[in-house]
């Protein structure tokens, strides 16, 4: 949930970032690249322009790891600010929310939040700086939840809330988008009635006012229905007044949403959605096949099997029309692997089989080889040492030939150590040797690969085969 609420209230943040990185910088006479200095302008206030320029000078220092340079910067401007206008007005708020943003990224979050806090304790003036206010407040908000503050969070919410109301109108699309943080904070702290409250009026403004946020605001209210009201509740009765263009949007959003989520709460959620998809004539395939596979990985993270393999063969079933069958052997690799963590070993073949045919119609070498290399480490794990031999060596050939070096040392890895645990270890260096020449030393299995290569040249087993013998 921390993702959905920071998405939902830290847009100024981000985009007072990206404005100030689009500043230039200079060259010092030795080549260095350094941030431009400011251009001194007499005895002139500090304005808010002002502010931004140290603002974009302590971003270059941070980018350029001056980080004790950077802070200095914004304090500049915060010591400018406080002396020429004795703390209050627009521009040392401003320069309070400017210096909290550079400590957050510092890490120093406990003093961002005081910055932030003195910014919004300045009385706004005038419209754009209430309206700046309410930026503040997001961001204060925004992080006391990330941090675990969620009492004081809300209580920034809903004065912020109660003053966008005041300001815009109770109509207003801005009140609404305040509405919807609201709701996302009360349903991280489980209370899903209030969270449903809150979101019930914004989805209210976004359909009176055809707002855009309308099908973001109604996947959140799903999952508030849901919490609040049990899993027998629907909550997308309104997806047939939804256009085409709002429902593939709420999809999105529920999807998104799902992994945020008790089981319990997003599993009705998303079977409620693949239900409405099905009744929805000329809906694009990707919307359900999305939301079968948000239901595999729901059911694989709770450990349900059966909800998981089911979800995975609605996933085939939609995807054997399609005429680029890589969906579809994907989809039949996850059954395999599905099947497999189910104990269900005899129909485990049979998947991995339809897999590879459909990864070999498709002519994409890096996935065939892939799915050859997952196939060949079960066969191998079920007594079929031939067969995965086999396997390992048609994996390679195709990793050889892909184009992807990652994915021909991940082939090459596999089948090494397959033959170091067949004792055949000449052979087993060699493919060791080339995987270690192909994978980027960040890869997963390059630390695999180089221990296997260590206790080969060490005449000692490797780890995994003695742990073997333990178990």
């Amino acid at each position: 949930m921390w993702k959905l609420l920071a998405a939902a209230i830290n847009r100024f943040v981000m985009r007072s970032y990206e404005e100030a990185s689009t500043a230039p910088a200079v060259k010092s006479p030795v080549g260095e690249t350094v941030p431009r200095p400011l251009v001194a302008k007499g005895p002139e206030l500090l304005t808010r322009e002002g502010v931004e320029q140290h603002f974009q000078r302590a971003v270059q220092l941070l980018e350029s790891g001056n980080n004790a340079a950077a802070e200095e910067a914004i304090q500049l401007a915060v010591k400018r600010a406080a002396v020429e206008g004795n703390k209050a007005g627009p521009v040392y708020a401003e320069a309070r929310f400017k210096e909290g943003t550079i400590l957050r990224a510092l890490g120093a979050v406990d003093r961002a939040a005081a910055a932030w806090l003195a910014a919004i304790e300045v009385r706004a003036i005038d419209d754009e700086s209430r309206e700046d206010r309410f930026a503040y407040q997001a961001s204060l908000a925004e992080l006391l939840a990330n941090t675990g503050k969620l009492d004081e969070a809300e209580q920034v919410l809903r004065t912020s809330v109660g003053e966008q109301k005041e300001f815009f109108g109770p109509h207003h699309l801005s009140y609404a988008l305040g509405l919807s943080a609201l709701a996302d904070l009360l349903l991280v702290k489980n209370e899903p009635a209030a969270a449903l409250e809150a979101i019930d009026e914004a989805v209210q403004i976004d359909t009176a006012a055809a707002g855009e946020r309308l099908p973001i605001d109604l996947a959140t209210r799903a999952y508030a229905v849901r919490a609040a009201r049990g899993k027998e509740v629907e909550s997308l009765e309104t997806w047939p007044t939804l256009t085409p263009q709002m429902q593939a949007i709420l999809v999105k959003q529920c999807i998104a949403r799902a992994e945020h989520f008790d089981p319990k709460i997003a599993r009705p959620v998303l079977l409620e959605l693949r239900e409405r998809l099905q009744n929805t004539a000329g809906a694009p395939v990707v919307l359900p096949v999305s939301v079968n596979i948000a239901l595999a990985n729901l059911a694989r993270t709770s450990g349900d099997h059966e909800a998981r393999i089911e979800a995975l063969q609605q996933t085939i079933k939609l995807c054997e029309p399609l005429p680029d069958g890589t969906h579809l052997a994907t989809a039949y690799q996850e059954l395999a692997t599905a099947l497999d963590d189910a104990d269900r070993q005899a129909e485990v073949p049979t998947a991995y089989d339809a897999a590879l045919q459909a990864a070999r119609e498709t002519d994409k070498r890096a996935l065939l080889s892939a799915i050859l290399r997952n196939y060949a480490i079960w066969s191998d794990r079920a007594g079929h040492h031939e067969r995965a031999d086999e396997l390992h060596r048609e994996a390679v050939h195709h990793g050889a030939s892909c184009g992807d070096w990652a994915v021909h040392g991940r082939s090459t890895t596999a089948y090494g150590i397959f033959l170091q645990h067949a004792c055949r270890n000449e052979k087993a260096r060699e493919m060791l040797e080339v995987a270690l020449a192909h994978l980027p030393p960040s890869h997963p299995d390059t630390t695999a690969a180089q221990e296997h290569l260590t206790a080969l040249d060490r005449g000692e087993p490797c780890a995994c085969h003695i742990k073997s013998q333990k178990t």
